[in-house]
This record gives structure tokens, sequence and C-alpha cells, in this order.
């Protein structure tokens, strides 16, 4: 972005830039905060960590997907930064000591670390788990006819779910009757062929050793089984985590480019700015409208940050198509 500025002619510093980030993340702080709590009042979220190192050690960068908005939280790695991005905001701003008693989360989508499972078995949250990492551990074998097998079959399961989007497009459904659609399809067809994985999975384990990768893909879905079969009980759960890890991704590739984030205090100034441009996107809203609308809210001094969340101003700022 220095780079940009200076091809323009400006004489912009470092520290004048990370000044305006700083400033940004400060001001914001209220809509993420907003952001933050409507997330948490729905039923379901995606879920997913990266690293993101700093000059003062390493953190982790957390995102909570959920509706057409996201939340990144840093901190550590731990059950600790799980439960405040699930929860402690909320009951902060109630005033309550208990972080999961405003909390509505009733599903979680996220993978197979040990501390989504403790988090979620604390707060009698049901876990489900992503058919796209359970697939990616066969990819390394396709050479196994077995493997392949597997892969066709999670496949089969994928096309379950496009079939059920492109009848909702073609019918033009609406999203209650989309998702009985999709309900109505994944117990008819995906139910069975799940029931039938599940079976081949148990009866071909033996033939593998415990060292062996083939034996640990297998592990991975039959320990798991129940959070992997959820979202075929319903038609408004997703079969897979795609999602956080798109918006994650921006991250993981920008890694590449940079060292580390300066300070413990930059790491909290990128996570507002990731949560405001990220939810924009998800919201389709164009964003210098949106900011424009919102600064102006902000200094009034009467604005609700509840209503100026991008899920909230999407109808009044779309993006052009």
């Amino acid at each position: 972005m220095l780079d940009d500025f200076r091809a323009m002619g400006s004489d912009l510093e470092d520290s004048t830039l990370s000044n305006l980030a700083r400033r940004f993340g400060a001001f914001f702080s209220p809509v993420c905060q907003a952001i933050h709590l409507q997330i948490l009042t729905l039923a379901f979220v995606h879920v997913d960590e990266t690293p993101l190192p700093t000059q003062d050690g390493l953190r982790y960068l957390w995102a909570v997907g959920g509706g057409r908005q996201a939340l990144f939280h840093v901190g550590g790695r731990g059950g600790a930064e799980l439960r405040a991005a699930l929860g402690d905001a909320r009951a902060q701003a109630a005033g309550d000591d208990d972080p999961g008693l405003h909390a509505t989360l009733v599903y979680l989508m996220a993978d197979a670390y040990a501390v989504y499972d403790r988090v979620t078995t604390e707060r009698g949250i049901t876990r489900l788990c992503c058919w796209t990492h359970a697939r990616r551990n066969f990819l390394p074998h396709e050479q196994d006819p077995f493997a392949t097998e597997v892969i066709a079959r999670i496949g089969a399961l994928y096309r379950i779910e496009r079939h059920a989007d492109t009848h909702a497009r073609d019918q033009r459904l609406s999203p209650a009757d989309a998702q009985a659609h999709r309900a109505a399809a994944r117990r008819g067809q995906a139910a069975p062929l799940l029931a039938e994985l599940h079976a081949m999975l148990s009866q071909h384990r033996q033939r593998y050793g415990p060292g062996a990768g083939l034996r640990s893909a297998i592990d991975y879905l039959l320990v798991r089984w129940e959070c992997f079969t959820v979202y075929a009980t319903r038609g408004d759960l997703p079969i897979d985590n795609n999602q956080a890890e798109r918006v994650i991704r921006p991250i993981v590739i920008g890694r590449k480019n940079w060292l580390f984030v300066g300070s413990e205090d930059a790491t909290a100034w990128a996570a507002i700015n990731h949560t405001i441009f990220e939810s924009c996107r998800l919201a389709r809203v164009e964003p210098r409208a949106y900011l424009r609308h919102v600064i102006a809210s902000l200094h009034s001094g009467s604005a609700d940050p509840q209503e100026l969340t991008p899920e909230r101003c999407a109808l009044r700022f779309p993006v052009p198509r």
C-alpha cells in the first residue's frame, strides 16, 4: 500500500500509515463489537484459525463466520481464545460473568483441533466436521483403489449438494423452501450413501497398520463420524468449512509477503480492519459508500452501532452488479 501512495507522488511515511490503521481500528471498534454480537445471536457459525507471526512472538488469528459477516479475533491458540470468540464479548456487554449465558449457538463447524471438541462440549454446542478436510486426507493415497472409492463417494455427497442448489436456483425457491428441499435430498440420498461409506470404512480399516496414512485417514472419519453426518439431518447446515477457509485465505496468502506484524497492538487493529472489510465482502456491501456513511454516523454521536454493521447496511449500499 505504501508503494502505491508513493507511486502517486505521496511522501507518506510508514509511521503515518500505521497510525492511520490504528485510528481506523479504534474508531470502528464499536461496529466490530456489534458484528460480534450479531454473529453470536445465530444458531450456526464457521470457525478456523491460522498462525499470525508478530515481532513479540507467535499469535493466532481466529475467524468466526456467521450469516453474511465474519469476526476476526487475535490471541493464543487455546480454549480461552475460542471461548472469548464464542461468547465472552456478549456476556461482558450484558454485564454477566457467565460467558455463555447469552450465546445462542447450537452448531459449530470447524476442523479436528481438540480445543473445538472441548469448548463445544462445555457449551453444549453440536460439532460439525468438514468433508473437504476428510477428502484431503485420502488424496495422497489415490493409487490405492480403496482411497479412490472413498474419494468418489465423498464426491457423490457433494453432487447431491450441487443438485439441491441448482434446483433451488432454477425454481427460484424461497430460503425456507430451499432448505426443505435440501433436507429431503439429504435424507433420501445422502443418508444411505453415508451408511454405506461408514460400513466400507469399518470393513477396510484392519487392512492398514496403525502407522499407515490410510489408517489415519479412516480413523479421522470414524472417530468423528457423528460430527461428519449431522449436516445430513437438516437442510440449513453446511457440508464443509469452506466458508471459513475462504475468509481466512487472504491472511494465509498475505503471510508470504511479510515477515510478521509489528506489535501485539497492531494485531488488534488488524483484526478490527479485517472484520469490517471481510464482512463488507460477505454482505456484498460497497465499502467506500458504507465507510462514508458509518464515519458520519459515528461522528454524530447518536447512531446505534448495531444498525451500522455491513449486514444491516446491505440494502442501502449494495455492490453494483
